[in-house]
Parts: C-alpha cells; structure tokens; sequence
C-alpha cells in the first residue's frame, strides 16, 4: 500500500492536468464563440450536448457515472456561458437592453410553468396589480409577448449555482424582444414529501434540472435516484397527485431574478432567475 503523501503527489498532477485542459477547453469554446458572433448559430444545442454526455460517460460505473455526468455537464455550461460572454463583449446589440422610462401597468404577464412557480412569484412582485398566467414553455412566453396575447413575459435567465438559462438567452436572440427589469429573491431549498413520510422512505427525488446540481451532495450522500422536470412547482405537483413516499420534491433556496419581455422597447422588461447555494444570498 501506498504512502498518503506520495498519493495526494498524484492528485495535484492530476489537478494539474485538469487545469491545463479547462483552460485549453475554454480558449477552444473562444475560438466557437467569435466564429458563431459572426453568423446565427445558436450556442444552446441541447441535443448535440445531450448526445455528448452520453457518449463520454458510457460504460462507467453507475455512481462515478453519475458524478462524470455532473462535472461534464458544468463544464459544458461554463464553456456555454463563456461563449455568451464572448458574444456580448463583440456583439452586444445581439442582446439589447432598452429601459422603460417609467413603470409599466400591463394587463396580461404570462410565465412558464404552474401555479406556484417561482416565475410566477416574482411576477406577482413585480406587477401585483396583474394576474399572472401561465404557459407550458418559455418559447410560449416569447411567443404570446410577440404576437400581442400578452403585454409582459417573466423568465428566468441565470442561476448564480447552476449558470445561466442557455434556453432562454438563445429565444432572446430569436424574438424582437428587450429585457427591461429585473428581480432577485431569497429562496430557501426544501424537501417535499407526502404527510407521513419519513427521510429513509425517500429514494427518488424530482426537481428542476438547475435546482438538483445544488443539492448533488445530499442526493449522493442518501443515494437518491434523480429525476428531473420542468420546474420545481411541477415536481411538488407530481409528489402531491402521486402520494408516493418514495418520492419527494427538491425546492429551491434561490436569489431569483426574473426577466419581463414586451414588444414595445418602452414597456419591455425581462425577469431573470438566479439560483445560489443554500447559504448565498445576493
């Protein structure tokens, strides 16, 4: 058996290695970003990076599996929000921000999700004179927004854990749409069960794809099965409707800022979610 100091040597060149290639990764997804500044390719293909994952991770053992696929998948996101960075800096009117002068009264503000759902909450914040309505999918908020069925769109653009809604940001690159204002809120992460539950009946939990990386090392330490869904409202929906006490909800701690879309640059506003640590607050 080995020494422990000669095994922590081959850990930090280990480390070492990963460091050199992160940085290599990043000035590759560089060169991707200035060719794509110059065309109008999208940087958010879920598919191609779905197809990735799955092909770098297979045949590994299903708990390093499990762990390959999270650090993949950041990586992926940070080379994405790096792109989007790249973007921004050559590119900036790709992204326009084009202030209300004064605060707009709109009579119909539609978000992603169900009732319940933190959009929905930050939409309720922003314009409490106005009842929120909701649509399945973000590109149904851009669409309502741009055909006129709705004044306002709320949506959630970064997560300070997760990274950015790559989605969305690309739907504000295909709609004629502003962002205009923003919300942030505290929000505290949860687990939901039906009554009577107790911790060791839960084995799968279902949250939003952003909210589970948060709690990785909860689901990992009590080996829970990961399932996700549209957003968290609809995981406590499907716990709720299912009575099923092996599974639970993951709810967010979150700082959330929402994002408000309107086709008139005057009354545009943009609503971005953004997403902490358990402890951050922002």
């Amino acid at each position: 058996m080995r020494e422990l100091p000669e095994i922590r040597q081959d850990i930090n060149r280990v480390d070492s290695a990963i460091r050199e290639l992160f940085l290599l990764r990043m000035s590759l997804a560089l060169e991707v970003a200035k060719t794509k500044a110059q065309s109008d390719d999208k940087i958010y293909k879920p598919d191609r990076e779905a197809e990735i994952v799955e092909k770098r991770s297979a045949g590994m053992e299903e708990e390093l599996q499990l762990k390959y696929v999270s650090l993949l998948q950041s990586m992926i996101r940070a080379s994405r929000e790096y792109q989007y960075s790249e973007i921004l800096r050559q590119v900036p009117e790709k992204f326009p921000f084009k202030p209300s002068e004064s605060l707009t009264e709109p009579k119909t503000v539609f978000y992603q999700g169900v009732p319940g759902a933190y959009q929905e909450l930050a939409a309720r914040a922003l314009f409490p004179n106005c009842e929120p309505q909701n649509v399945p999918t973000w590109e149904q908020v851009f669409q309502s927004v741009r055909d006129g069925k709705a004044d306002i769109g709320v949506v959630p653009v970064e997560n300070t854990t997760a990274g950015t809604v790559s989605e969305v940001y690309d739907l504000l690159l295909d709609y004629d749409l502003y962002i205009n204002r923003s919300y942030i809120k505290k929000i505290s992460h949860c687990l939901a069960a039906v009554p009577g539950t107790k911790l060791e009946d839960v084995k799968r939990v279902c949250s939003h794809p952003h909210a589970l990386p948060q709690c990785h090392s909860f689901i990992s330490e009590h080996d829970l099965e990961a399932i996700e869904v549209a957003n968290t409202a609809i995981a406590a929906q499907n716990v709720q409707k299912k009575g099923d006490k092996s599974l639970a909800a993951r709810r967010r701690r979150l700082c959330a800022t929402v994002s408000i879309f309107s086709p008139r640059a005057s009354t545009t506003c943009s609503t971005t979610k953004r997403a902490s640590s358990p402890s951050a607050e922002r």
